[in-house]
């Protein structure tokens, strides 16, 4: 993983939604940044 390209930022979020995806054992930065990669690439392709 390359530290040197992340960031801090702050999100607000379900309160649920993070209580239960912590129950399931999700990273929440993982997931947010694998889930937003694929929508800019799917938004990408959409608008060519």
């Amino acid at each position: 993983m390359q530290l040197a390209n992340k960031g801090y930022h702050e999100l607000f979020l379900d309160k649920e939604l993070v209580e239960k995806s912590k129950e399931l054992g999700f990273s929440l930065s993982k997931t947010f940044e694998n889930k937003l990669k694929h929508l800019i690439m799917q938004f990408s392709i959409a608008i060519k």
